[in-house]
């Protein structure tokens, strides 16, 4: 015959029914607050995580170029992105898809720290040699992001902006605007390529030689087969980079006001 069920039987019973609704309650109860938690180190848009200002892609950004700045392109990862942050690795990605992405970032901030120039009176060439130095020195300013800098064309706002400057100054003289944009090219080429000669550092950060272990090897060369190049070396040739910086601009803007005024007298 079939057993009747004792009265002990009956809440037993109940809470055996009832255990997987409790379980799922102490789940919610216990792992809801550290998914909280981590959604808002995760993003961290409120602010209040660790007491550092609001994630935002301005804030990647200037973080990425801290790292890069410090330990140098190959010592820059999300994961040490993420660390400077205070937050998850893949924080970053919710601004930003991919690693060069943020690279291309990085160009952009070095590139918005040159100061715009103003119209005023000063000549056309004077106006693009000051925009042409600020350029240099907002560059030196930042020799481990030089690769990147030269290896990752932007085509964002602050970019634009400082070409279109530039091309402003020479289109208001009778450049057409294909002409500015070559001089800018070569301009754009000159700058970095000498700050990333002058400053920038080599893989794995060897040191570069000195003036003196330059003019050692150079004194090896046989005199008859390169007299120029040891008498200039030889010669006490002064290692100054802003006055070979002046130089190269000086050629520079000749070249261009040579072309200017060649324009000008066809146009006569």
């Amino acid at each position: 015959m079939p057993r009747e069920r004792t009265s002990d039987e009956g809440p037993q019973a109940r809470q055996g029914q009832e255990k997987p609704q409790d379980l799922d309650q102490h789940i919610r109860e216990h792992h809801q607050p550290m998914r909280e938690h981590r959604h808002r180190g995760r993003y961290r848009k409120d602010g209040e995580s660790r007491g550092r200002p609001p994630l935002s892609r301005d804030v990647v950004v200037r973080a990425a170029l801290a790292i890069v700045d410090r330990d140098g392109l190959d010592g820059f990862s999300m994961r040490k992105l993420g660390a400077e942050l205070g937050v998850d690795p893949m924080a970053a990605y919710y601004y930003f898809p991919s690693k060069a992405a943020v690279l291309d970032g990085i160009v952009d901030a070095v590139q918005a720290e040159i100061p715009l120039m103003t119209a005023d009176d000063a000549p056309w060439d004077a106006r693009l040699r000051e925009m042409i130095r600020s350029w240099h020195q907002v560059l030196r300013a930042h020799p481990r992001a030089l690769p990147a800098l030269s290896t990752h064309p932007v085509f964002s706002e602050a970019s634009l902006r400082q070409w279109e400057a530039a091309a402003e100054i020479l289109y208001g003289v009778g450049f057409t605007p294909v002409e500015a944009l070559q001089a800018i090219r070569h301009i754009s080429g000159y700058v970095v390529g000498f700050t990333l000669a002058d400053v920038g550092q080599q893989p794995g950060d060897v040191p570069d030689p000195t003036m003196e272990e330059v003019a050692a090897e150079i004194a090896r060369l046989p005199p008859g087969e390169f007299p120029i190049l040891r008498a200039a070396f030889l010669g006490g040739t002064p290692h100054d980079p802003d006055a070979k910086f002046e130089d190269g601009l000086d050629l520079l803007i000749a070249g261009l006001k040579a072309r200017h005024d060649a324009a000008a007298h066809g146009a006569a």
